[in-house]
This record gives C-alpha cells, structure tokens and sequence, in this order.
C-alpha cells in the first residue's frame, strides 16, 4: 500500500516512454502496478542466509527495464531471519537519480508508517509534476537562451585532446563493454579533518580540496598539465524540485590546468574558479555540449571525459527505514561507464571512498596505486598546502626506497678491476682453454679460438706498429663476418677503441663518422674507398705483422664507439668503456648458462649495438659464434632455417623480426632453449608450443645495449622486465624526482654499463648524463626518453618517447635527422616525417615537403639515399 501510494504521488514512477518522430515521448498513466518480490533465504548460518538473500536481491535489481511499461521502479525484499531483511531499490535513470533516492527512502517509510499507525502521511502536496519541469525546461533552454552558454562550453572545450592518456593495462575494445571493478578505501579522519579545515582556509568547500588532489593524481598518472573530468550536479535549481522524484541530474565538465610549480593551495583556489565558472553555464545538458562540439563518437570511450568525480553526504548511514534499524549495504556495479570513477561518501566517522574502473583496460593492482597515490597526495597536501604539487606527488618512505633502491637497482655483483678482466684477454683465455674448439662460424668457414686469436695478435701487431693504442680509435668499415670480428678484437687489444659502422651506409655518413670520431685508421673491404680527412684505409688482409701488441685495455678505456641517429640531422657517437661491456659479458654469461659447446647467432647489423651483445658475451663464454649472412639476417623464413640448421641455443632476434617468427608454424620446432629480444615495443605474443624460452630486453646504446630484462609469458603483454645486475632503473619526473608506482616518467639508466658519454659533444653529454641522486657518489644516469611505468611487481612497462625518436625495426631512427636531410635536398623549404603502417601493418617512414617549386620525388629519395642508411 504505501508503494501504491508513493508511485501516485510521484508521476514519473507511472510514466511509459516510447520513441517517436520527436524522439523520446513520456506518457503518465493514471494508475500502475507497483512491483514487490519476495524471498526467503536458506542457509544453515546467518551468514549463508545473509549471502542468498543478497544473491536474490541483486539478481532483482540487475533485472532490465522496458521504458514502456511502467512501473520503472522495482523493490526486492528478503527475508534472512526474524527481524532481519534485506531491501533492495532498483530505479531507471529515466525516472530517477541519486538525489531521488533519499526522497523515497524518507516518504516510503513516512507512508508506511501512516498506514501502520492508521494516520495520514505527514508529507506536503507537491507543488509540481516532472513533466512540469520537462516544458519548463524546454521553453527556457532553447538553442537561443543557451547560445552564450555553448559559445562559452566551446571556448573552454574545444581544444581539449579527446582522451585522458592514462596509462592502460590492455588495449581498449572496439566497444566500451567493460565489467566494473571496484577498489575501496577510507580516508583517515584526520585527514578528512584537514580537507575541511583547508577549505575553510581557502574560502571553498570540501568537494574543490578533494578533487584538487585528485586532479594531482591523474595529472601525474597522464603525464599532462591539463585534466579534465566530468562530474554530477542536482540540476534541482528552484525550491519546487527538492522534493521531485525524477531525473534533474547533469554532469559538468571541469577542465583544470595543473602547474607543478605552483602550491597546493594555489591548485584549490584555481578548482574554485574551474567549479564556480562551469556552474554559471550548468543549465546546459551534456548531451548538448557534445553535440555542439561535434565530438567524434568512438564506441570504446565516452566522449569528452573518461573520468568521474563525485562527492556527497551519505543519503543513509544508519537510520531507520520502514520502522525498523537500516544499514546501507553497497552492491558493486556491473558496467564501467567511464574509465575511472571516484565516488567519495561524507559519513560521520569518515570519507569513505570507492574508485570504479573499466576491468577491461586496467588490472586491480593499477587502480590500487591510483588510490594510494591520492590519499598520499591528500594527505600531504593538507598538511602543508605551501608545498608545491611536484613535492606533495613525490613518492615517500616505504614508496621511495622501492622505486629508488629495491626495484630500481639490479643485483650487486663484484665488478672486473683490471686489464685481465677485459674482453680481449677473457677471449685470449677461453683460447689457452680450448684451441681446437670452435669460435667463429661463416657461410663454409670456420675458425677456431687458436685461429682466432692468432689472426687477432698478428692484426693487433699492425696496429701498434701503425701506432695505434690506448686513447685512439679504428673505424672499421665492414659487413659482418669473420674480418670484422678479427679487425674489432684485433682493435681492442692494443688498448685503441673501435668505431662501428655499417658498410652498407652512404658515403656521406660514413664520411662523416671517420671526422667525427677522429679515426687513426680505417679498416674497410674496399681499401681503396675515400673516406675523407687523409685517414689511412687499410684491408683486413693486410692486418697481418709480428711484434708488441700495446699495452692493452684497462676497464676504464673505451672499448668501442657506435652511432645514433641525431636530432640536430647527423649522427652521435657514443664512446662505452671496457667496464661497461665487461659487466654486459658477465651478465649475459650468467643469465643465459653460455659456456662451450653452445651455438650463438650473430644476425645484428654491425652499425645496431645488438652486435655487439650477440659477438662478445659469446666468444667471452667459449661458445660458437654463427654469423648469418644473405636473406637469413632479414626474412623470417630463412632466418629460421638458419636457427634451425646451426642448432642455435642462444640467439638475438629484433623485435619486428621476432613477432614475424613466431608467427611461422616451423619456429615451433627450433632447438634454441632461449630466444633473445628487444630494439622496438613487443606486442603480445603467442608462445604456446615453443620449446623456448622468450626474454624482452631494453636498453639504449649509452648503457651498453641491455639495461632491463624479463621473461615474457604467452598471451600477456610483455614488460621490459627488471634491471640488470649493477644496473639502475629509475623512473623520474621532468625534475629527476622518482615518480611512484604505476605513474609514467622518463626512464633514467645507470650503474656500471653507462657510457661516458657522446664523442666530441660535451654540453649533450652532461645534457643526457646526470649524476644519480639517489645513488653512491660518482654514479651517474643516462635520460632516454622513453617513457615507462612500474608495474606492481616491480617490472618497467615501455609505453613510449617523450620526443620525436622512433624505433623502426629496432633501429633508433631521430625524425629530425630525416626531416634535416629533407630540407637540405634542392627545392624543398620544410619537411615533416612520421611513422604510417601500411595495409599490411608494416611501418613504414613518410615525408612531407613544402617545396619551393615541383620537386621530382624519385631525386628526393636518390639525394637521402646517399646521406641516409
């Protein structure tokens, strides 16, 4: 009865809604009936029982609506034991919002009461109908009235990128369909006491504190100084409404710049002005503004926002409800509306919180570092609101150490301190080991460690003959094979260091490198090849003389020299010592068991730093070093028969070329226990029936080739894993302040694999290489710009460059280098150059011109051909 009574009193609970020419149409009726189900619970305990009556009663409210027939409300009710029930309310949007609830609640226990006490209800005629509010709102908001409103809405909006760059643990879906998790949480009440005594400071209310913290939050999770996200008002602005069951709600668009320069306070007076600026356009419907911006609808998101905030007063703590003592008791959500919900609940004992997410996209773990990192940020931020936001969002304590110490340093292991530890004598020694075993294997040729490293001494008697030794450099112009590995080692043991470069490069570039690197002496196949500068060419035959082979290297010396693309249009040198490829031998040797016996690939072009992990560790280890040559260094068909024929147990394949393999029914038949790699982000692979092992590995040039490794598990997306021994991993803001767990920041890599720096470039070296602040003294960190984020268990996860570098088939590739090539070609005044896949999913580079007269394309690509590899 007192149901009956509260949907006669409510006009919308007995509206049907159909769908016409005029879009949707409501339709009271004059009576409905209400609906009620009932249950009785089972179960041997009070919990059992507990746990069936609320299984029924979600069951009840997770039942569809049809918006034609009334009522769209549904109450379910069961019985746990005497004097225990539970009630569940169930209302469509339609008909309904979060204000209504309170209001039928309080009349539904008000009428139910009078009709147990047999008295009239105590409760005032309403003044209006929803549908009264429906015509008003429709004469007062027309297109004309709300003009000044959606020109304001567009001012503010219609720059906006179109979606929050939160970090994602999965791809989106085509169609936003995600279940909803949901994480819990309290704030202390000490905190809450702050946020109120800091709004009262800051001349605002609660909501701004909160969601000025939040907003801290999802700036540093973004990586972006500009946030938006949505958030409910009433919608109920005259008196009249206040006591209207019915759906008034809207939803306003907060857009709020975020400078980590400035205080906390300053970020709350600026939420004020955000908050107080978007009510005074309030009466617009957000499906309006989205209307007049002409946003472009995707199915896998919600336009203009993907995050919500809310904050309110419980409607019912603990009351009474239909005369009897009524607990609140939460029922999670099926469906993510949007990405993340923040729904912040004022109780007397506390804020309670619950943040909703999209488990399609984000893993628990994610969310769980949102809410940690927001009651942080609250917290602090209260505490001393003079603080700037880059101080209060910085990790502390326990969060600290972890992302400074526990999981950003590698293992500590002893570190080689003299020449005897160096490669050349480390390969010297697996020679007086074993002569006969084999070191090199080419095409038809093979070469044993005797061999090798007679070749070797016999190459390295030239060069100190010729007058090469610690302190100079030998740039060797070869493709891969047995010359160069001789040539290089050859290098290495007089103490010089060698410059790597791929014969294949325009004789431009390649030109340019002998400069840079001020070369003593070129090593190339073609002797008689000018290479500029009056440097002396040799050939690798002729690398042949009796006599002192120098000194010898210390861990300090440069061991070698590769080039990188360069953002200024030529290349950058990067000068690593001998420490540095000593401790990528160890680890390597160590990680991956190598020892005699065991078949290494060696596929890497000369001029990608792979090589140099594919040639040393191996030959270091007593292993065999095959060196793939023609179609098997690039077509994944031919590389597999290579694998496949030489037995390979431990091999370096690019990440493009990987993902291709795997794809080969035949890779699933290779002998190799582990497959090696890296250069490029690896997509989610499927390993299923592979006898191998697949490891990710990253790391630039300027940390010796490998700074992090991990295990990649089949049909989860991979991470770069974790730092390697003596290795620092850090991930920090554009300050070089540690960013907390899950938070995206540049990676920053050191330890005893950093380079010393670029060749001839001091001011980029001390640009890129900081000291390590929160390392032993003296320890320095590479910036690589690249953009990662800690997993929960301690893992790097790689999600891009702060800049314009591209890797494109593991090669670094800098756009501006090619856009600068561009330029200098006959015709063209600016050129832009990105990354496009093809119909086949290949990347591919494209360039655009603006040319100052017709430019003939095939010249164009003649002209880079020679300045570009």
């Amino acid at each position: 009865v007192a149901l009956q009574r509260l949907v006669q009193r409510h006009e919308t609970l007995r509206t049907r809604f159909s769908e016409g020419a005029h879009g949707l149409t409501q339709h009271p009726l004059a009576e409905v009936e209400p609906l009620v189900f009932w249950h009785e619970a089972t179960g041997e305990t009070p919990e059992a029982r507990f746990s069936d009556a609320k299984r029924f009663v979600v069951e009840q409210c997770e039942l569809p609506f049809d918006l034609s027939t009334p009522p769209l409300l549904r109450l379910a009710v069961a019985r746990v034991d005497d004097g225990h029930h539970l009630l569940g309310v169930s209302m469509h949007h339609a008909v309904g919002d979060g204000w209504s609830n309170g209001i039928l609640v309080r009349e539904l226990t008000e009428l139910y009461l009078a009709q147990r006490e047999a008295r009239a209800p105590r409760l005032e005629p309403l003044p209006v109908q929803y549908r009264d509010y429906a015509v008003w709102q429709r004469e007062c908001l027309d297109e004309e009235a709300l003009g000044e409103q959606l020109a304001e809405w567009r001012r503010v909006l219609g720059d906006a990128e179109p979606v929050m760059d939160l970090p994602l643990d999965r791809p989106r879906p085509p169609v936003k369909v995600g279940s909803a998790g949901t994480v819990a949480f309290e704030i202390p009440a000490s905190v809450g006491a702050a946020v109120e005594l800091e709004a009262r400071s800051s001349g605002t209310t609660p909501f701004n504190v909160l969601l000025a913290a939040w907003n801290v939050v999802l700036a540093s999770f973004s990586c972006s100084d500009d946030v938006i996200v949505g958030t409910p008002i009433s919608g109920r602005s005259a008196t009249a409404l206040e006591g209207l069951i019915g759906c008034f709600v809207n939803t306003l668009v907060l857009r709020t710049p975020v400078d980590r320069s400035r205080t906390f306070r300053d970020l709350v007076r600026t939420q004020t002005e955000v908050v107080l600026d978007a009510q005074d356009r309030g009466d617009v419907p957000f499906e309006k503004i989205v209307a007049d911006l002409d946003v472009t609808r995707d199915p896998s998101t919600s336009p203009v926002f993907q995050v919500m905030f809310s904050f309110h007063d419980e409607p019912l703590a603990s009351r009474r409800v239909l005369g009897a003592l009524a607990e609140r008791v939460e029922i999670p959500p099926l469906h993510a509306k949007f990405d993340l919900t923040l729904t912040l609940v004022r109780r007397p004992e506390g804020i309670l919180g619950r943040l909703e997410f999209d488990e399609s996209i984000f893993e628990r773990s994610t969310v769980d570092a949102y809410v940690s990192q927001y009651v942080r940020v609250l917290e602090s931020g209260t505490a001393d609101p003079s603080s700037t936001l880059s101080k209060i969002d910085r990790p502390s304590g326990t969060e600290l150490d972890r992302v400074t110490l526990a999981w950003a340093r590698g293992p500590a292991l002893a570190r080689e301190g003299t020449s005897a530890g160096c490669v050349p004598a480390l390969v010297a020694a697996q020679a007086r080991t074993a002569p006969e075993r084999t070191a090199l294997s080419c095409g038809a040729r093979r070469v044993s460690y005797a061999e090798l490293i007679s070749r070797v001494n016999a190459g390295a008697a030239f060069l100190h003959a010729s007058g090469v030794g610690p302190g100079d450099r030998v740039l060797l112009c070869l493709t891969p094979g047995i010359d160069y590995v001789v040539s290089a080692l050859a290098t290495m043991t007089t103490g010089a260091a060698y410059v790597s470069v791929d014969a294949s490069y325009p004789r431009e570039r390649i030109a340019f490198m002998v400069e840079d690197s001020r070369a003593s002496l070129v090593i190339a196949e073609e002797h008689e090849r000018e290479f500029g500068g009056g440097c002396r060419v040799v050939s690798p035959e002729r690398l042949s003389a009796e006599g002192p082979l120098g000194r010898g290297p210390t861990v300090r010396d440069e061991a070698y020299v590769i080039y990188t693309s360069g953002t200024t249009g030529v290349p950058k040198g990067v000068s690593v010592p001998h420490r540095g490829l000593v401790a990528l031998c160890r680890w390597h040797q160590r990680t991956y068991e190598l020892g005699p016996g065991d078949a290494v690939s060696q596929i890497a072009s000369v001029g990608f730093d792979a090589s140099v992990w594919e040639i040393w560790p191996t030959l270091v280890a007593g292993a065999t070093l095959h060196i793939a040559t023609g179609e098997s260094r690039r077509d994944p068909s031919a590389l597999c028969a290579f694998l496949q024929a030489r037995a390979i147990a431990v091999g370096f394949v690019s990440t493009p070329v990987v993902e291709a393999l795997l794809d080969l029914p035949e890779a699933r038949e290779l002998p190799a226990r582990t497959l090696l790699t890296g250069g490029d982000r690896l997509r989610r692979v499927d390993l299923s029936g592979a006898p191998f092992r697949l490891v990710n590995h990253y790391g630039p040039t300027e940390n010796t080739v490998v700074s992090t490794a991990g295990v990649v598990r089949s049909q989860v997306s991979p991470t770069i894993g974790k730092p390697l021994p003596n290795t620092a991993a850090l991930v920090l803001d554009d300050t070089l302040e540690p960013k907390v767990a899950g938070a995206p920041g540049e990676l920053c890599v050191g330890g005893a694999q950093v380079a010393d720096g670029y060749v001839g470039r001091p001011a980029l070296t001390a640009d890129r290489f900081r000291p390590d602040a929160f390392g032993e003294a003296g320890d320095r960190l590479y910036r690589t710009g690249d953009l990662v984020r800690w997993t929960s268990s301690g893992e790097l996860v790689f999600m891009g460059r702060l800049d314009r570098q591209v890797k494109l088939r593991g090669q670094r590739v800098e756009l501006g280098e090619i856009e600068s090539a561009l330029e200098r070609c006959s015709g063209v005044e600016r050129a832009v150059v990105d990354v496009r896949r093809n119909a086949a999913g290949a990347e591919l580079l494209v360039g655009w011109v603006v040319a100052l007269e017709e430019v003939d394309v095939a010249a164009l690509r003649v002209t880079l051909a020679e300045r570009l590899p």
